[in-house]
């Protein structure tokens, strides 16, 4: 369980599913509200997502329910390693874990890791 720091608003945490995807979570502290988390790409905005999805593996590593969020990184951006940072939107406060390298077409379990993906995805 991750413990917000003292004045935070939001906290979270992010996790690498397969170097595809990322799951996490997101939670504001005095509040249920769905929080939105920002995601940058070697420090651009890249894309925004809510979390608002139940996740049985997060909630199961942090004892939350809901607040939790899904990121599948597009295979055009595979064409070499960036970095990935994940912050809650309102706050701009960087989750757990977060400053995530990741890894290019070339890397030698790319082709496992996307087939991977795509099992995940249909189950």
């Amino acid at each position: 369980m991750i413990i917000p720091k003292r004045d935070a608003r939001e906290y979270g945490a992010v996790h690498i599913d397969n170097y595809l995807t990322f799951i996490g979570f997101c939670k504001k502290v005095s509040s249920e509200d769905s929080c939105s988390v920002d995601i940058y790409m070697d420090g651009k905005k890249l894309d925004t997502v809510v979390a608002d999805k139940c996740i049985e593996n997060i909630e199961n590593i942090y004892d939350i329910q809901g607040h939790c969020f899904k990121f599948d990184l597009e295979e055009k951006h595979f064409d070499k390693s960036h970095l990935l940072e994940f912050k809650a939107s309102e706050n701009n406060e960087e989750l757990v874990n977060s400053g995530i390298q990741t890894i290019d077409k070339n890397h030698e379990k790319f082709e496992e890791f996307k087939l991977a993906n795509s099992l995940s995805d249909n189950t």
